[in-house]
């Protein structure tokens, strides 16, 4: 039998690239935008035996919303949109992702294929967001039960974005 000494991880987190056609001012404008009326934010892994990960039923939108207002940094400028979309293709979410990576042959071609794919992608975000500013936040499961949440938990449901699994 191996026994592994040492520190094992099996960490994740997603980017999110958000489009907002106006940025909220407040945080209680973040959070209509996010929740409307929705006095909670529902935690995806509450289980009552589970302390790691189900600490916690749900949270208030109104903390949640705070994180995310100050989440809130430069918008990404438009020309460098697909550069951030270049983790989009690796999600499973992206359209074409198995035609994607069959046609494929060969290390330099997959990457010429996923900058092209990652452009595609960018400007048809652009195109069906027109006048939105664009800003990515990330969240991660290893820095505990809250941002474990914000991460599997449909955060942006109500919003144009884009999920980039970082796995």
């Amino acid at each position: 039998m191996k026994i592994r000494n040492g520190f094992v991880s099996n960490s994740s987190s997603s980017s999110f690239i958000v489009a907002f056609k106006k940025l909220p001012k407040s945080i209680k404008e973040m959070q209509d935008m996010l929740f409307g009326d929705e006095p909670y934010y529902k935690n995806p892994y509450y289980y009552p035996e589970d302390k790691k990960y189900g600490s916690e039923p749900s949270w208030l939108a109104q903390e949640v919303a705070a994180r995310v207002f100050r989440d809130v940094l430069e918008p990404i400028p438009i020309k460098e949109l697909a550069i951030h979309f270049r983790g989009y293709i690796m999600d499973y979410d992206a359209p074409d992702r198995d035609s994607f990576s069959q046609n494929c042959d060969g290390h330099d071609q997959w990457w010429k294929a996923m900058e092209e794919y990652s452009i595609k992608a960018a400007e048809n975000f652009i195109k069906n967001n027109p006048g939105a500013k664009f800003y990515e936040f990330e969240y991660s499961d290893n820095d505990g039960p809250f941002d474990t949440a914000l991460e599997h938990g449909n955060l942006f449901e109500r919003l144009p974005h884009v999920t980039i699994s970082n796995h």
